[in-house]
């Protein structure tokens, strides 16, 4: 099989050629706007290999045909949420939302082929194409199914099919094609109206937060751990963010909660580590303090970075980014239960030993 961008380098980085978690068979399907018709696939495919920008799928699907990015095991750039990138195969249909009508010439053979991308993914993983027949939500990063970018990516995302008045009918379509692709003959099926779930309240912490969450993020961030969300655990909150180099707004949200989750495990060599959101250079804050050389004296982000590497070796540190004479203990001891030498400095064997 070709793959378009394997065969054509892309200026930015649209892919991994990994993931960091196993594909339980999970498929986000997606509609590129600003295309449609024969070769719109190709032009798709073309300007993903040229845009400045990450943003990519697996497949793409048009009127002629189907072009491969990339294999389903390779990790794409699709979806700016946390968690879908490494999980979910990204799968895109080339068509305007002005062009998604089920009684034109266009729609139905563009959803036959995104139909057969599908069935084609899931095969070749090994998974039975008939026992993924539905749309599951988020739940697409954990098992077989299908979801909407627009549905799991709901905050900024406007997914031409999802917000469709006739979504329901596409969905139906969808099913149908992917079940006779896949040898089950013209099924029917048919799917209630969607309506998107509310984003819970508990999925962010803010100013007048209380409880456990708070107290864990306290204690990371290094104010005293009370419980309560008030201005100094904002103002660290919105340090860290910045040390992370995320949006500084103060509020403890899913992206904060990824990217430290994230430096947590990439520093503790650990396989639940998830791919970054494209949009998120968290993975060039990690790059830039592991190659750098850290001193006493030393502050900011890298320090932090420091600091919770040691914290997941076990370690007690609060996370200050300050390089002080705790943390400079705490070196020295990691340094000498390693077999380094003991000098208190943080250079690249220190560091390659504290992410192995």
């Amino acid at each position: 099989m070709e793959f378009y961008l394997l065969n054509n380098p892309p200026a930015s980085s649209q892919f991994y050629p990994s993931r960091n978690n196993g594909w339980q068979g999970g498929i986000v399907i997606h509609t590129t706007e600003g295309v449609g018709g024969y070769d719109s696939a190709e032009n798709t495919a073309a300007y993903i290999a040229r845009r400045p920008n990450a943003g990519s799928y697996h497949a793409i699907a048009d009127l002629d045909g189907i072009v491969w990015l990339m294999p389903t095991t390779y990790t794409a750039f699709g979806v700016a949420a946390p968690g879908f990138n490494s999980t979910c195969v990204q799968i895109a249909l080339a068509a305007r939302s002005a062009d998604l009508d089920l009684g034109n010439g266009y729609t139905p053979t563009e959803i036959d082929f995104m139909a057969q991308a599908i069935v084609q993914a899931w095969r070749e993983a090994d998974f039975d194409p008939m026992q993924g027949l539905q749309f599951i939500g988020e739940n697409v990063k954990y098992g077989q199914g299908l979801a909407h970018h627009g549905d799991v990516q709901p905050a900024d995302r406007s997914d031409a099919w999802s917000r469709s008045a006739n979504r329901a009918e596409f969905d139906a379509y969808l099913l149908q094609r992917i079940a006779a692709h896949a040898g089950a003959g013209e099924t029917e099926y048919h799917i209630l109206p969607y309506h998107p779930p509310a984003i819970p309240e508990s999925a962010v912490w803010r100013v007048g937060s209380t409880g456990d969450k708070v107290r864990e993020i306290q204690t990371l961030v290094g104010v005293p751990a009370d419980g309560i969300f008030g201005p100094q655990t904002e103002a660290a909150v919105r340090q860290w963010q910045s040390n992370l180099q995320l949006t500084a707004d103060g509020v403890w949200g899913p992206l904060t909660e990824e990217a430290t989750n994230n430096l947590f495990a990439f520093l503790a060599n650990l396989p639940a580590v998830q791919e970054i959101n494209p949009n998120n250079p968290f993975l060039q804050s990690l790059n830039d303090a592991v190659s750098s050389v850290l001193r006493p004296g030393a502050t900011g982000g890298e320090v932090k970075i420091l600091q919770a590497g040691l914290n997941g070796k076990g370690y007690a540190l609060v996370a200050d980014g300050v390089f002080g004479p705790r943390t400079e203990a705490a070196v020295r001891q990691f340094q000498s239960h390693r077999g380094l030498q003991v000098d208190g400095i943080v250079g690249p064997r220190t560091w390659g030993a504290l992410v192995s």
